[in-house]
């Protein structure tokens, strides 16, 4: 199985010489190989952070308190990372001796395989939730109705929009 099926940009996701998608976990310094079959559920908790965010804005949508919603979102992302980390990761084959700084150069070629006009249109995504976050605090009347929330909706904008560019940056500079 081919990475560049999923996502090349991921930093933890390697292909090792027998053409295995690889888990690399830096903490523990183990590589997980993941198998067709498990790419779903490796793409499920890999995304528990997007999860934890739209759980957050679709309870406070529902006119239910920021506090809550926020509290609600963090317990959203814990669940999940603790599966990931205590259920999923160990059901898969472990590569205890997996060599990370040999196939970080197949990483870099990787990306720079990738084309420029995806690489902008990460960007531009990234520059449109940030311009949605922003039109819905306005909408939702945030500003007069809860101003903490409203300034939070103005900090995760400008942080979207700084994490777009800075991922530009970095792209670009690795095409070099």
């Amino acid at each position: 199985m081919n990475i560049d099926n999923y996502n090349p940009f991921k930093k933890h996701l390697f292909t090792d010489n027998d053409n295995r998608t690889v888990y690399y976990d830096y903490q523990s310094k183990i590589g997980y190989v993941i198998t067709e079959a498990a790419m779903k559920k490796y793409q499920l908790y890999a995304n528990r952070w997007l999860y934890g965010v739209m759980a957050v804005v679709l309870l406070i949508s529902f006119n239910i308190a920021w506090y809550y919603a926020l509290v609600i979102g963090i317990v959203c992302i814990a669940a999940l990372a603790y599966i990931f980390y205590k259920r999923f990761l160990p059901s898969l084959v472990q590569l205890t001796n997996f060599d990370i700084a040999k196939y970080q150069d197949n990483k870099a070629k990787e990306v720079k395989s990738a084309s420029l006009p995806v690489i902008i249109v990460r960007v531009v995504l990234y520059n449109a939730a940030a311009v949605l976050l922003v039109i819905n605090a306005y909408d939702l009347k945030m500003n007069v109705n809860d101003p903490p929330l409203f300034y939070l909706s103005w900090a995760l904008a400008f942080c979207t929009i700084a994490y777009g560019l800075y991922n530009l940056r970095k792209d670009l500079k690795e095409r070099r």
